[in-house]
């Protein structure tokens, strides 16, 4: 979408064009210094609580006492209708102050005062939400990384200044269109929300046994192996399948019965020790992370062994075909299969291998059965650790119950959530798309907006420059004052 250019020496009649500094009463920024902070108190406001026209008040929770924020008060005194701006790392977001409690602000953020006289300040927020005056932002900044917009690049920033009447006029056509936008995206979420819990809802007629209708030829190839399971288990959350009540040929299977009988089939990566930073090669055998559980991506490759290392490693091998899970933190029970293509290697001290039997199961059966709400919150519910989560030890997970039906009906089931995710995921495209058009469509609107376009003007509205030339007038006689009040000192 082609953005309207703001042009300094093009103006809708009765406009005019200033700098900040001209039409702002006050332009400062936060405490440079951190301050001491403290369990409750005066609220202490950073980057991280401002996103355009939004505070959000759970990203960062910071509170000062009553004499520090006096203190830096002296300079920054923020009050009602003034603009908070992202002048650090993140550029250019505005948040017109709207609320009554008292609070301060850190460094990384610019504080405007506009003159009520000549800007409003709702109108003031809008401006710098603009596309074209963030651009301006950015190329303010200096620095290179976490770049910074000093006070002095702000202050000469030009916007345009509409007569005040219609100010007010457009401020009030952005929130009617803002409105009938966030209502049809508050929708478009919500509809995500609702295909989310669709998969799920697939997933789970699909493992309780009612996706796909039971045929009586399929053969069992699950054998009695369900008699050997230990009374020591773990039903999942949400299965409703008992062992009188299952479907015909299904079972309720652990892990030690669907994998290849072999020792290591089920493997929880080495000890953090073995792997140390000091024995990686350039090149050699692959060392599995979380990020290719976690993704799904087997694009990534940094860490490398010898063949020696990897030979002594050889127990935590994995080859194409298996599983590898992530262990630890919220990604937690994150699970991907190695490709064909995969780089021999070994798993590393935050991944589990699960190399499964495919006479009995289907892979990818499998991945979709572990994926599934109700394999994810039983391990959440066994899982180790308060802050970060931890995965359940080996034991515990070997003493979970997975619903096995026969082969050629995990491959009918497989199929059929395919198709079925297979439509969701175009629907969710559009949403996405849908979402994105909002996102543009509210540049569009600020657009329009700044370059007089958004309403009809009205030639009887006072001309933005008649205040301009008063507010430039008082502002020398100001200086005259001063100079004067200097000279009389300087003579005493």
């Amino acid at each position: 979408m082609s953005e309207l250019v703001l042009e300094e020496n093009y103006c809708p009649i009765g406009w005019s064009y200033a700098k900040l500094t001209d039409v702002c009463l006050k332009i400062t920024d936060g405490a440079h210094k951190t301050p001491k902070y403290i369990d409750d108190g005066i609220r202490f406001i950073s980057i991280a609580n401002i996103r355009p026209f939004k505070f959000v008040s759970d990203n960062y929770i910071r509170y000062i006492s009553k004499k520090e924020h006096d203190e830096i008060s002296k300079s920054v005194d923020p009050k009602i209708d003034d603009i908070l701006l992202t002048k650090i790392g993140t550029l250019g977001y505005a948040k017109l102050v709207d609320w009554n409690w008292n609070f301060n602000i850190f460094v990384g953020l610019a504080l405007l005062r506009p003159d009520k006289r000549i800007l409003f300040p709702k109108f003031l927020e809008a401006i710098i939400n603009s596309p074209q005056i963030i651009k301006k932002v950015i190329d303010g900044a200096n620095g290179t990384g976490r770049k910074t917009l000093p006070l002095m690049n702000l202050r000469p920033i030009m916007i345009p200044i509409p007569p005040l009447c219609e100010q007010k006029k457009i401020v009030e056509k952005i929130e009617e269109l803002f409105s009938l936008l966030h209502f049809s995206e508050k929708n478009l979420k919500n509809i995500k929300i609702l295909l989310k819990q669709y998969r799920q809802s697939i997933l789970k007629s699909a493992f309780n046994g009612i996706l796909v209708p039971q045929v009586s030829k399929d053969i069992d190839v699950n054998g009695n192996q369900s008699e050997n399971i230990s009374s020591d288990t773990t039903e999942l959350k949400g299965i409703n399948l008992k062992k009188n009540t299952l479907p015909k040929g299904w079972k309720l299977l652990t892990l030690p019965n669907i994998v290849k009988q072999e020792e290591y089939a089920i493997k929880r990566g080495p000890f953090g020790g073995s792997l140390k930073k000091e024995i990686f090669k350039k090149e050699g055998y692959l060392v599995y992370e979380q990020f290719h559980a976690i993704n799904d991506d087997f694009s990534m490759a940094r860490y490398f062994i010898d063949e020696e290392k990897y030979h002594e490693m050889k127990k935590f091998k994995v080859e194409p075909g298996d599983m590898i899970i992530s262990c630890s933190g919220v990604t937690l029970g994150r699970i991907a299969q190695i490709p064909e293509n995969a780089k021999s290697g070994i798993i590393n001290q935050a991944l589990l291998k699960i190399s499964l039997n495919p006479q009995i199961i289907d892979s990818t059966y499998f991945k979709l059965l572990f994926r599934s709400d109700m394999v994810q919150k039983t391990i959440f519910k066994i899982s180790r650790g308060t802050g970060m989560p931890n995965f359940p030890s080996v034991k515990e997970i070997k003493s979970i119950l997975f619903p096995i039906p026969p082969l050629k009906e995990q491959k009918r089931i497989v199929e059929k959530i395919e198709d079925s995710f297979s439509l969701i995921d175009k629907t969710e495209n559009l949403v996405d798309s849908l979402l994105s058009q909002n996102y543009f469509l509210k540049h569009s609107i600020l657009n329009q907006a700044f370059v007089g376009k958004l309403i009809t003007q009205d030639s009887s509205d006072e001309p933005s420059e008649i205040m301009l030339q008063k507010l430039k007038y008082e502002k020398e006689e100001l200086s005259q004052k001063r100079k004067s009040s200097k000279r009389k000192k300087n003579v005493k």
